[in-house]
């Protein structure tokens, strides 16, 4: 019998849906990552108080990069995410320049995703929003994982991701807000 090990689905997979902007845009922003470390830039940016209250915990672990251009800092809680990508105004890292490009990119690159599906995009204007379900069937028993990632482009990149197994908790509204925190805290 072969046994087949389980993979670490949230935790793992879910940097996916926030990191298809960077790959979509054909930068290497995160080539350019240094070693992981709770003290990167974009660590400081998440609202931490307003996290714990919505996951109901501290984070099990903080743990970001800072790149040439691309700060990166990811907040596991429990198996859910929360995680902040930004890169300073004219940054050449490649990402998007636009919410719009930012958008499209992401609907050309999930079209053909087989575990990966977009819900829902939308351009509010100064941020765009797309939702994503996640559904892993390995290893058993099937794992759906839904995301939610807002980002905005004026005024350098910035992209903010939430995860949970209820879409109810990752809503436009909430991650938005999430976003719109952090961008205050970057400033």
């Amino acid at each position: 019998m072969i046994s087949v090990r389980r993979p670490v689905f949230p935790a793992c997979w879910i940097a996916v849906a926030s990191m298809l902007i960077v790959f979509c845009s054909g930068g290497d922003a995160l080539a350019q990552l240094r070693l992981p470390s709770a003290d990167a830039k974009a660590c400081k940016l998440l609202p931490m108080a307003d996290l714990e209250s919505h996951y109901g915990s501290k984070p099990a672990r903080v743990s970001g990069t800072d790149g040439a251009s691309l700060s990166v800092c990811t907040a596991t809680f429990g198996s859910y995410v929360a995680r902040v990508e930004s890169a300073p105004a004219g940054s050449s890292a490649g990402l998007p320049t636009s919410v719009a490009s930012a958008l499209q990119g992401v609907k050309d690159m999930l079209a053909s995703s087989p575990i990966l599906k977009l819900q829902e995009s939308k351009d509010f204007g100064k941020v765009g929003c797309y939702s994503t379900k996640l559904s892993n069937n390995m290893g058993g028993s099937p794992e759906v994982v839904f995301s939610t990632v807002c980002l905005m482009t004026e005024g350098g990149y910035l992209n903010f991701t939430m995860s949970h197994s209820d879409p109810v908790r990752v809503t436009f509204e909430l991650v938005k807000a999430m976003l719109e925190k952090t961008a205050k805290l970057r400033t």
